[in-house]
């Protein structure tokens, strides 16, 4: 949708976010009126963690929440895949065509990869999704061309679709029932505020080196995941 209509508004980027509010709007709508949740007493009050709490978590749950964490250093905004389609040429108007390759990459193998998880050790798999990774790094820092593009864009949603889910499950699986919630709140915030380095990052090398050292900064995470996956076979909840 957004391609029509940058492609029929003669790039009007402003008229295109103005239109993806009215979904966001709909959505909350429907949060706010059309979902009902049962209300359960609250088990103990009070929102601050207890240093308690925290040592009643595995080592292999907080062995999950730093390769994620690691995974997701390598991970910077995918407005990266955009703008180095950009700066190769490719029509603004079809920009968007990229981020949607990677997340119909994303959700085609997400399923087959999750079965997958359920079957082979998880450690093996995020191996593999940290290999494709440095691939799809290799292919976009070298890309100069829309096939290029959107290969490395592909890969890009094919790593997230091997690990995310993984690791999810590997938080879950590895967390005291009780602290379920808690965990996932640690895992999102590990992940927020590698993403963010990551970010921050990517820009850094982008403006004041090349597009080349954006996506070797994440090569060279990915790397370093993979190298640490394998010296350590700490396992995740299940191996």
């Amino acid at each position: 949708i957004a391609i029509a209509l940058m492609h029929a508004s003669g790039d009007n980027f402003r008229l295109v976010f103005w239109i993806a509010v009215v979904p966001a709007v709909a959505a909350a709508l429907v949060l706010l009126f059309g979902v009902k949740e049962r209300v359960t007493p609250a088990r103990r009050t009070g929102w601050r963690m207890q240093v308690a709490d925290l040592k009643l978590f595995p080592a292999a749950f907080w062995w999950a929440v730093g390769i994620a964490g690691l995974l997701s250093l390598a991970r910077f905004t995918p407005a990266f895949l955009v703008m180095k389609g950009h700066a190769i040429g490719i029509d603004a108007a079809f920009l968007p065509a990229i981020l949607t390759v990677m997340h119909l990459s994303y959700a085609m193998t997400s399923y087959p990869f999750g079965v997958l998880a359920d079957r082979v050790p998880r450690r093996r798999q995020l191996i593999f999704g940290a290999g494709v990774l440095v691939a799809s790094d290799i292919v976009l820092a070298t890309a100069e061309s829309a096939l290029a593009i959107s290969l490395g864009a592909a890969a890009w949603g094919l790593q997230l679709a091997i690990t995310q889910g993984l690791l999810a499950a590997a938080v879950a699986d590895s967390a005291p029932a009780r602290l379920r919630g808690t965990a996932f709140g640690i895992l999102d915030v590990t992940n927020s505020l590698s993403v963010f380095a990551a970010s921050s990052a990517a820009g850094l090398f982008w403006t004041f080196a090349s597009p080349d050292w954006t996506f070797g900064f994440s090569a060279t995470v990915g790397a370093l995941a993979i190298v640490t996956l394998l010296s350590h076979r700490s396992t995740f909840g299940r191996s």
